[in-house]
Protein backbone atom coordinates (compact mmCIF):
# COMPACT_ATOMS: atom_id res chain seq x y z
CA UNK A 1 0.00 0.00 0.00
CA UNK A 2 1.16 3.41 -0.93
CA UNK A 3 1.95 5.73 1.89
CA UNK A 4 -0.57 8.02 3.06
CA UNK A 5 0.60 11.75 3.67
CA UNK A 6 -0.52 15.00 5.10
CA UNK A 7 -0.16 18.36 3.09
CA UNK A 8 0.23 21.84 6.07
CA UNK A 9 0.69 24.45 3.71
CA UNK A 10 1.79 28.19 5.07
CA UNK A 11 2.05 31.43 3.09
CA UNK A 12 5.28 32.22 4.19
CA UNK A 13 8.21 29.46 4.08
CA UNK A 14 9.12 27.65 7.34
CA UNK A 15 12.65 28.79 8.04
CA UNK A 16 12.75 25.97 11.16
CA UNK A 17 11.83 22.91 12.43
CA UNK A 18 13.50 22.18 16.69
CA UNK A 19 12.55 20.36 19.52
CA UNK A 20 10.24 21.92 21.53
CA UNK A 21 10.46 22.75 25.18
CA UNK A 22 8.51 24.77 27.54
CA UNK A 23 10.79 26.36 30.69
CA UNK A 24 9.72 29.76 32.87
CA UNK A 25 6.62 29.97 34.84
CA UNK A 26 4.99 32.65 32.42
CA UNK A 27 4.64 29.93 30.42
CA UNK A 28 1.70 28.50 31.98
CA UNK A 29 -0.17 31.73 31.22
CA UNK A 30 -0.31 31.27 27.21
CA UNK A 31 -3.56 29.56 26.23
CA UNK A 32 -3.46 26.57 23.91
CA UNK A 33 -6.25 24.59 22.55
CA UNK A 34 -6.58 20.77 21.18
CA UNK A 35 -8.26 19.70 18.33
CA UNK A 36 -8.54 16.24 16.46
CA UNK A 37 -8.91 16.43 12.59
CA UNK A 38 -10.94 13.74 11.30
CA UNK A 39 -10.00 12.34 8.23
CA UNK A 40 -10.12 14.25 4.94
CA UNK A 41 -11.04 17.66 7.55
CA UNK A 42 -8.76 20.24 7.94
CA UNK A 43 -8.29 23.17 10.94
CA UNK A 44 -7.14 26.68 9.97
CA UNK A 45 -5.19 29.09 12.27
CA UNK A 46 -4.86 33.11 11.34
CA UNK A 47 -2.47 33.42 14.80
CA UNK A 48 0.92 33.31 15.30
CA UNK A 49 1.25 29.60 16.21
CA UNK A 50 3.47 26.75 16.64
CA UNK A 51 1.35 23.24 16.03
CA UNK A 52 2.33 19.78 17.72
CA UNK A 53 1.17 16.62 15.42
CA UNK A 54 0.56 13.28 17.19
CA UNK A 55 -0.35 10.66 14.62
CA UNK A 56 -2.65 7.66 16.20
CA UNK A 57 -4.57 5.23 14.93
CA UNK A 58 -7.58 7.22 16.71
CA UNK A 59 -10.29 8.68 14.84
CA UNK A 60 -13.28 7.35 12.01
CA UNK A 61 -10.30 6.28 10.12
CA UNK A 62 -9.51 2.38 9.75
CA UNK A 63 -6.27 3.38 7.86
CA UNK A 64 -3.16 4.27 9.65
CA UNK A 65 -0.95 7.10 8.77
CA UNK A 66 2.41 5.98 7.62
CA UNK A 67 3.33 8.85 6.42
CA UNK A 68 4.02 12.78 7.08
CA UNK A 69 5.02 15.38 4.59
CA UNK A 70 5.00 19.54 5.19
CA UNK A 71 5.61 21.75 2.61
CA UNK A 72 5.93 25.04 1.34
CA UNK A 73 3.50 27.15 -0.44
CA UNK A 74 6.23 27.07 -3.21
CA UNK A 75 5.89 23.43 -2.61
CA UNK A 76 9.05 22.41 -1.26
CA UNK A 77 9.13 19.35 0.96
CA UNK A 78 10.46 20.75 4.33
CA UNK A 79 9.48 17.45 6.13
CA UNK A 80 9.01 14.06 4.99
CA UNK A 81 8.73 11.07 8.15
CA UNK A 82 7.56 7.47 7.52
CA UNK A 83 5.48 6.60 10.74
CA UNK A 84 6.40 3.59 11.86
CA UNK A 85 4.63 3.71 15.45
CA UNK A 86 2.96 6.43 17.47
CA UNK A 87 4.76 9.45 17.62
CA UNK A 88 5.41 12.83 18.05
CA UNK A 89 6.30 15.43 15.61
CA UNK A 90 6.86 19.17 17.09
CA UNK A 91 7.41 21.92 14.39
CA UNK A 92 8.49 25.19 15.75
CA UNK A 93 8.21 28.73 13.18
CA UNK A 94 10.10 31.17 13.88
CA UNK A 95 7.63 32.99 11.14
CA UNK A 96 4.09 32.28 12.15
CA UNK A 97 2.62 35.52 11.22
CA UNK A 98 0.42 33.89 9.07
CA UNK A 99 -2.27 31.14 8.67
CA UNK A 100 -1.69 27.95 7.89
CA UNK A 101 -3.68 24.73 7.56
CA UNK A 102 -3.54 21.44 8.43
CA UNK A 103 -5.98 18.65 5.92
CA UNK A 104 -5.80 15.48 7.64
CA UNK A 105 -5.99 12.14 4.88
CA UNK A 106 -5.47 8.68 6.59
CA UNK A 107 -5.83 8.15 10.20
CA UNK A 108 -6.48 10.52 13.13
CA UNK A 109 -4.24 13.60 13.67
CA UNK A 110 -4.46 15.53 17.25
CA UNK A 111 -3.43 19.25 16.71
CA UNK A 112 -1.97 21.46 19.40
CA UNK A 113 -2.45 25.19 18.64
CA UNK A 114 -0.11 27.10 20.88
CA UNK A 115 0.00 31.07 20.50
CA UNK A 116 3.27 32.19 20.26
CA UNK A 117 3.56 34.00 23.73
CA UNK A 118 4.33 30.49 24.59
CA UNK A 119 6.65 28.89 22.21
CA UNK A 120 8.48 32.54 22.11
CA UNK A 121 10.90 33.96 19.30
CA UNK A 122 13.80 31.76 18.92
CA UNK A 123 15.70 34.98 18.08
CA UNK A 124 15.11 37.15 21.45
CA UNK A 125 13.18 34.79 24.10
CA UNK A 126 15.46 32.51 26.08
CA UNK A 127 12.70 29.97 27.41
CA UNK A 128 13.41 28.80 23.37
CA UNK A 129 15.32 25.71 22.63
CA UNK A 130 17.18 26.44 19.41
CA UNK A 131 19.93 23.98 17.45
CA UNK A 132 22.57 24.92 16.08
CA UNK A 133 24.08 22.31 13.96
CA UNK A 134 24.03 19.04 15.84
CA UNK A 135 23.92 21.26 18.96
CA UNK A 136 20.97 22.28 20.95
CA UNK A 137 20.91 25.31 23.70
CA UNK A 138 18.89 27.49 25.78
CA UNK A 139 19.34 30.89 26.88
CA UNK A 140 17.42 30.71 29.78
CA UNK A 141 19.17 32.40 33.22
CA UNK A 142 17.72 30.50 35.06
CA UNK A 143 17.97 26.79 36.79
CA UNK A 144 17.25 23.26 34.88
CA UNK A 145 15.83 20.54 37.10
CA UNK A 146 15.95 16.66 35.95
CA UNK A 147 13.48 15.18 38.01
CA UNK A 148 12.68 18.19 40.41
CA UNK A 149 10.28 21.18 39.66
CA UNK A 150 12.53 23.26 42.22
CA UNK A 151 16.22 22.57 40.67
CA UNK A 152 18.61 25.03 43.11
CA UNK A 153 21.47 25.56 40.47
CA UNK A 154 22.28 25.96 37.00
CA UNK A 155 20.95 21.85 36.39
CA UNK A 156 19.90 20.33 39.52
CA UNK A 157 19.87 16.30 38.97
CA UNK A 158 17.26 14.50 41.17
CA UNK A 159 19.17 11.10 40.89
CA UNK A 160 22.24 9.29 39.43
CA UNK A 161 24.20 10.43 36.08
CA UNK A 162 26.10 7.93 34.27
CA UNK A 163 28.26 8.43 31.16
CA UNK A 164 27.44 5.90 28.42
CA UNK A 165 25.87 3.41 30.81
CA UNK A 166 28.25 3.70 33.09
CA UNK A 167 27.64 5.46 36.59
CA UNK A 168 29.67 8.36 37.63
CA UNK A 169 27.93 10.22 40.43
CA UNK A 170 25.60 8.62 42.99
CA UNK A 171 21.95 9.34 43.88
CA UNK A 172 23.69 10.99 46.95
CA UNK A 173 26.39 12.89 44.74
CA UNK A 174 29.24 11.18 45.73
CA UNK A 175 31.50 10.88 42.53
CA UNK A 176 31.50 6.65 41.71
CA UNK A 177 33.12 6.63 38.63
CA UNK A 178 36.85 5.66 37.01
CA UNK A 179 39.66 7.57 38.85
CA UNK A 180 41.93 7.02 35.88
CA UNK A 181 42.75 10.32 33.59
CA UNK A 182 42.50 12.15 37.48
CA UNK A 183 44.86 13.45 39.50
CA UNK A 184 45.56 11.23 42.38
CA UNK A 185 49.18 12.56 43.24
CA UNK A 186 49.07 15.81 45.23
CA UNK A 187 52.15 18.86 44.24
CA UNK A 188 54.47 17.31 46.76
CA UNK A 189 54.49 13.55 45.30
CA UNK A 190 54.59 15.26 41.57
CA UNK A 191 57.27 17.49 42.77
CA UNK A 192 58.65 13.76 43.66
CA UNK A 193 57.78 12.23 40.77
CA UNK A 194 56.16 9.30 42.96
CA UNK A 195 54.36 7.92 39.97
CA UNK A 196 54.03 4.24 42.20
CA UNK A 197 52.09 3.24 44.46
CA UNK A 198 54.21 2.34 47.12
CA UNK A 199 58.09 2.55 47.99
CA UNK A 200 59.05 -1.12 48.28
CA UNK A 201 62.55 -1.16 48.35
CA UNK A 202 63.06 -1.30 52.19
CA UNK A 203 63.33 2.40 53.76
CA UNK A 204 63.25 1.43 57.74
CA UNK A 205 64.23 3.46 60.53
CA UNK A 206 64.76 2.43 63.68
CA UNK A 207 63.05 4.01 66.49
CA UNK A 208 62.58 2.71 70.23
CA UNK A 209 60.97 -1.18 71.09
CA UNK A 210 57.47 -0.89 71.05
CA UNK A 211 56.61 1.63 67.76
CA UNK A 212 53.65 2.39 68.04
CA UNK A 213 51.43 5.78 67.07
CA UNK A 214 52.37 8.93 64.90
CA UNK A 215 52.25 12.41 64.72
CA UNK A 216 53.52 14.58 61.29
CA UNK A 217 54.34 18.53 62.28
CA UNK A 218 55.17 19.05 59.06
CA UNK A 219 58.02 18.19 58.69
CA UNK A 220 59.09 15.73 60.93
CA UNK A 221 57.30 12.43 61.97
CA UNK A 222 57.01 11.39 65.73
CA UNK A 223 56.94 7.76 66.42
CA UNK A 224 55.89 6.83 70.48
CA UNK A 225 57.64 3.43 71.30
CA UNK A 226 55.88 2.10 74.54
CA UNK A 227 59.26 -0.75 75.46
CA UNK A 228 61.53 2.31 75.64
CA UNK A 229 59.15 5.02 77.09
CA UNK A 230 60.43 7.41 74.36
CA UNK A 231 59.03 9.52 71.69
CA UNK A 232 61.55 9.96 68.80
CA UNK A 233 61.32 12.80 65.80
CA UNK A 234 62.63 12.25 62.71
CA UNK A 235 63.26 14.32 59.31
CA UNK A 236 60.35 13.00 57.16
CA UNK A 237 62.86 13.76 54.40
CA UNK A 238 65.51 11.55 54.89
CA UNK A 239 64.53 9.66 58.41
CA UNK A 240 67.22 11.42 60.30
CA UNK A 241 66.26 11.24 63.88
CA UNK A 242 66.37 14.52 65.34
CA UNK A 243 65.73 13.88 68.71
CA UNK A 244 64.67 11.30 70.87
CA UNK A 245 62.79 12.09 74.17
CA UNK A 246 61.99 10.76 77.33
CA UNK A 247 58.80 10.63 78.21
CA UNK A 248 55.76 8.51 80.41
CA UNK A 249 55.36 5.10 81.00
CA UNK A 250 53.77 3.60 77.80
CA UNK A 251 53.58 5.69 75.61
CA UNK A 252 51.14 4.94 72.41
CA UNK A 253 49.25 7.58 70.91
CA UNK A 254 49.98 10.81 69.10
CA UNK A 255 48.95 14.22 67.84
CA UNK A 256 49.90 17.78 67.08
CA UNK A 257 48.25 21.09 67.56
CA UNK A 258 50.20 23.22 65.58
CA UNK A 259 53.14 24.10 67.70
CA UNK A 260 53.03 21.17 70.50
CA UNK A 261 53.12 17.27 70.69
CA UNK A 262 50.63 15.48 72.52
CA UNK A 263 51.73 11.98 73.98
CA UNK A 264 49.22 9.52 75.83
CA UNK A 265 51.38 7.64 78.25
CA UNK A 266 48.88 4.23 78.52
CA UNK A 267 50.38 2.70 81.64
CA UNK A 268 50.90 6.29 83.74
CA UNK A 269 47.31 7.33 83.21
CA UNK A 270 48.63 10.41 81.65
CA UNK A 271 49.12 13.07 78.52
CA UNK A 272 51.55 14.79 78.07
CA UNK A 273 52.47 18.11 75.89
CA UNK A 274 56.05 18.38 74.67
CA UNK A 275 57.51 21.71 72.31
CA UNK A 276 57.40 20.69 69.24
CA UNK A 277 60.71 22.70 68.16
CA UNK A 278 63.18 20.60 70.43
CA UNK A 279 60.72 18.40 72.55
CA UNK A 280 60.60 19.84 76.07
CA UNK A 281 58.13 18.58 78.49
CA UNK A 282 55.47 21.67 78.85
CA UNK A 283 52.89 20.24 80.80
CA UNK A 284 51.36 16.62 81.84
CA UNK A 285 48.03 16.02 83.17
CA UNK A 286 46.22 13.35 84.55
CA UNK A 287 43.27 11.80 82.68
CA UNK A 288 41.54 8.29 83.03
CA UNK A 289 42.38 4.44 83.26
CA UNK A 290 44.80 3.19 80.46
CA UNK A 291 44.24 6.55 77.72
CA UNK A 292 44.77 4.78 74.10
CA UNK A 293 43.75 7.68 71.62
CA UNK A 294 44.33 11.00 71.06
CA UNK A 295 42.52 13.66 68.86
CA UNK A 296 43.04 18.18 68.15
CA UNK A 297 39.55 19.51 67.22
CA UNK A 298 41.71 22.51 66.16
CA UNK A 299 41.14 24.26 69.97
CA UNK A 300 40.96 20.77 72.44
CA UNK A 301 41.81 17.52 72.57
CA UNK A 302 40.41 14.10 73.05
CA UNK A 303 41.54 11.36 74.69
CA UNK A 304 40.26 7.70 75.26
CA UNK A 305 39.94 6.48 78.31
CA UNK A 306 39.73 2.13 77.61
CA UNK A 307 39.21 1.18 81.26
CA UNK A 308 37.07 4.25 82.55
CA UNK A 309 34.85 3.74 79.54
CA UNK A 310 35.05 7.76 78.74
CA UNK A 311 36.47 10.31 76.80
CA UNK A 312 38.06 13.70 78.34
CA UNK A 313 38.56 16.87 76.09
CA UNK A 314 41.42 19.26 77.22
CA UNK A 315 42.10 22.68 76.49
CA UNK A 316 44.94 22.26 74.58
CA UNK A 317 46.58 25.99 75.10
CA UNK A 318 46.73 25.24 78.77
CA UNK A 319 45.91 21.80 79.60
CA UNK A 320 42.31 22.40 81.80
CA UNK A 321 40.33 19.64 81.52
CA UNK A 322 36.97 20.66 80.17
CA UNK A 323 34.53 17.66 80.61
CA UNK A 324 34.53 14.11 80.76
CA UNK A 325 31.83 11.53 78.61
CA UNK A 326 30.87 8.46 79.01
CA UNK A 327 31.06 6.52 75.62
CA UNK A 328 30.74 2.37 74.72
CA UNK A 329 32.92 -0.07 76.87
CA UNK A 330 36.75 -0.15 75.74
CA UNK A 331 36.78 2.67 73.44
CA UNK A 332 40.17 2.62 71.24
CA UNK A 333 40.39 4.86 68.58
CA UNK A 334 39.03 8.49 67.70
CA UNK A 335 38.86 10.87 65.21
CA UNK A 336 37.73 14.32 64.34
CA UNK A 337 35.60 15.51 61.47
CA UNK A 338 35.48 18.98 61.54
CA UNK A 339 32.14 19.38 63.70
CA UNK A 340 31.98 16.14 65.67
CA UNK A 341 34.48 12.95 67.44
CA UNK A 342 34.15 9.33 66.68
CA UNK A 343 34.96 7.03 69.05
CA UNK A 344 35.53 3.13 68.92
CA UNK A 345 34.01 0.77 71.49
CA UNK A 346 36.23 -2.25 70.95
CA UNK A 347 34.08 -4.31 73.62
CA UNK A 348 30.62 -3.08 72.44
CA UNK A 349 31.56 -3.13 68.26
CA UNK A 350 30.04 0.28 68.11
CA UNK A 351 31.07 3.69 67.42
CA UNK A 352 30.15 6.50 69.42
CA UNK A 353 29.36 10.16 67.52
CA UNK A 354 29.83 13.06 70.18
CA UNK A 355 29.09 16.91 69.42
CA UNK A 356 32.59 18.03 69.51
CA UNK A 357 31.62 21.65 70.92
CA UNK A 358 29.47 20.18 74.68
CA UNK A 359 30.10 16.34 74.04
CA UNK A 360 26.71 15.59 73.47
CA UNK A 361 25.87 12.07 72.43
CA UNK A 362 24.95 12.02 68.87
CA UNK A 363 24.65 8.49 67.55
CA UNK A 364 25.79 5.31 68.66
CA UNK A 365 26.46 2.70 65.02
CA UNK A 366 27.12 -0.47 65.52
CA UNK A 367 30.16 -1.92 63.08
CA UNK A 368 32.42 -4.83 63.01
CA UNK A 369 33.52 -7.28 65.74
CA UNK A 370 36.66 -5.60 67.66
CA UNK A 371 36.94 -1.96 66.25
CA UNK A 372 39.96 -0.18 67.53
CA UNK A 373 41.25 2.12 64.75
CA UNK A 374 39.29 5.05 63.16
CA UNK A 375 40.20 7.80 60.28
CA UNK A 376 38.20 10.61 58.21
CA UNK A 377 38.20 10.73 54.36
CA UNK A 378 36.39 14.39 54.16
CA UNK A 379 33.18 12.82 53.99
CA UNK A 380 33.04 8.88 55.66
CA UNK A 381 34.50 7.50 58.73
CA UNK A 382 36.71 4.45 58.49
CA UNK A 383 36.67 1.74 61.13
CA UNK A 384 39.37 -0.88 61.57
CA UNK A 385 37.01 -4.24 62.68
CA UNK A 386 40.17 -6.61 63.88
CA UNK A 387 38.37 -9.61 64.66
CA UNK A 388 35.81 -9.34 61.61
CA UNK A 389 38.78 -8.55 59.55
CA UNK A 390 36.81 -5.87 57.74
CA UNK A 391 37.06 -1.97 57.04
CA UNK A 392 33.54 -0.16 57.78
CA UNK A 393 32.72 3.06 55.95
CA UNK A 394 30.44 5.34 57.74
CA UNK A 395 28.73 8.50 56.23
CA UNK A 396 30.06 10.83 58.25
CA UNK A 397 26.89 13.00 57.59
CA UNK A 398 24.60 10.72 59.38
CA UNK A 399 26.30 7.48 60.41
CA UNK A 400 24.92 5.12 57.74
CA UNK A 401 26.96 2.38 56.96
CA UNK A 402 28.16 2.60 52.94
CA UNK A 403 30.51 -0.09 52.64
CA UNK A 404 32.19 -2.91 54.23
CA UNK A 405 35.31 -4.31 52.77
CA UNK A 406 37.88 -7.08 53.72
CA UNK A 407 41.11 -7.00 54.86
CA UNK A 408 43.09 -8.95 57.05
CA UNK A 409 43.02 -8.02 60.91
CA UNK A 410 42.81 -4.27 60.62
CA UNK A 411 44.36 -1.84 63.26
CA UNK A 412 44.47 1.50 62.33
CA UNK A 413 44.08 3.67 58.79
CA UNK A 414 45.08 6.46 57.36
CA UNK A 415 44.00 8.66 54.45
CA UNK A 416 46.18 10.43 51.85
CA UNK A 417 43.16 12.44 49.97
CA UNK A 418 42.36 10.06 47.71
CA UNK A 419 43.33 6.69 49.34
CA UNK A 420 43.11 4.56 52.83
CA UNK A 421 45.80 2.72 53.91
CA UNK A 422 45.59 0.06 56.12
CA UNK A 423 48.06 -2.61 58.32
CA UNK A 424 47.05 -5.72 58.22
CA UNK A 425 48.34 -6.77 61.67
CA UNK A 426 48.00 -10.74 60.81
CA UNK A 427 49.47 -10.63 57.22
CA UNK A 428 52.19 -8.16 57.79
CA UNK A 429 51.03 -5.66 54.82
CA UNK A 430 49.70 -2.55 54.10
CA UNK A 431 46.58 -2.53 51.87
CA UNK A 432 45.90 0.47 49.88
CA UNK A 433 41.69 1.05 49.27
CA UNK A 434 40.41 3.77 46.72
CA UNK A 435 38.19 6.00 49.09
CA UNK A 436 35.58 6.89 46.79
CA UNK A 437 34.28 2.98 46.18
CA UNK A 438 36.02 0.89 48.42
CA UNK A 439 38.30 -0.98 45.57
CA UNK A 440 41.45 -2.63 46.92
CA UNK A 441 44.19 -1.27 44.84
CA UNK A 442 47.05 -3.18 46.26
CA UNK A 443 49.12 -4.77 49.44
CA UNK A 444 52.34 -4.30 50.08
CA UNK A 445 54.70 -6.15 52.86
CA UNK A 446 55.92 -4.39 55.67
CA UNK A 447 57.64 -5.66 59.09
CA UNK A 448 55.85 -7.70 61.48
CA UNK A 449 52.87 -6.62 63.60
CA UNK A 450 51.99 -3.23 61.93
CA UNK A 451 49.63 -1.83 63.70
CA UNK A 452 49.54 2.45 63.04
CA UNK A 453 50.01 3.94 59.86
CA UNK A 454 50.79 7.52 59.00
CA UNK A 455 50.95 9.95 55.71
CA UNK A 456 53.51 12.87 55.40
CA UNK A 457 51.66 14.66 52.33
CA UNK A 458 53.98 12.24 50.22
CA UNK A 459 55.02 8.65 51.96
CA UNK A 460 53.33 6.03 53.79
CA UNK A 461 54.75 5.47 56.98
CA UNK A 462 53.98 2.18 59.05
CA UNK A 463 55.48 1.26 62.30
CA UNK A 464 56.43 -2.74 63.67
CA UNK A 465 55.56 -3.20 67.00
CA UNK A 466 58.14 -5.93 68.22
CA UNK A 467 61.40 -4.74 65.93
CA UNK A 468 60.48 -1.10 67.34
CA UNK A 469 61.19 0.27 63.14
CA UNK A 470 59.14 2.56 60.95
CA UNK A 471 58.83 1.50 57.17
CA UNK A 472 58.61 4.26 54.65
CA UNK A 473 56.56 3.40 51.87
Amino acid sequence: MNARRFHALGRTIVTGLALFLVFGASALTARAAQVTIPCGDSVNSNKSSSLRFRFTNEGDCSARVEAFSLANQSGTVLLDITIEAERTVEINRDDVAQSFRVSAVGGGVEAMLISNALVGNKATDASYWARAGEDAYNANLGNVGIGTATPAAKLDVAGSIAVSGQPVIDDAGRFVGSTEGLATHNPKQLAMLRWYDANESGITYTVGGGAFGFAFDGQHMWVASAFTNTVTKLRASDGETVGAFAVGNGPRALAYDGARVWVVNQIAGTVMKLRASDGAILDTIAVGALPSAIAFDGANVWVTNQDSANVMKIRASDGTVLGTFPVGTWPRGIAFDGANVWITNSADNTVTQLRASDGALLNTIAVGSFPFGITFDGTNMWVSNTFSNTMTKLRASDGTVVDTIATDAPVNAAFDGSHIWVPNNAAATVTKIRAVDGTILGSYAVDTDPEYVAFDGANIWVSSEPFGTVKKL
